[in-house]
């Protein structure tokens, strides 16, 4: 499922999608999830899977435990 993000920085509105393998889609509408924005390249990610969070060496917070449940383990990420 590809998920396609906006939020906003100083102002300025940024854009993004990503895509993760999940097995139920509707479990995710209407949630907030977290980013990670670098202001001086203007790159930004999505977390939501554990994945998402080593890749930034962050903590995996408890808040998204439940998405652990509807993520497919083996292929986090399209």
């Amino acid at each position: 499922m590809w998920f396609q993000y906006e939020f906003n920085y100083q102002g300025t509105t940024y854009r993004g999608e990503t895509g993760v393998f999940v097995t139920n889609f509707n479990q995710f509408v209407g949630k907030t999830f977290p980013v990670i924005f670098f202001k001086k390249t203007k790159e930004n990610d999505l977390l939501i899977t554990p994945r998402d969070f080593e890749i930034y060496h962050l903590k995996y917070p408890d808040s998204l435990t439940w998405v652990k449940n509807f993520v497919d383990k083996d292929k986090y990420k399209l």
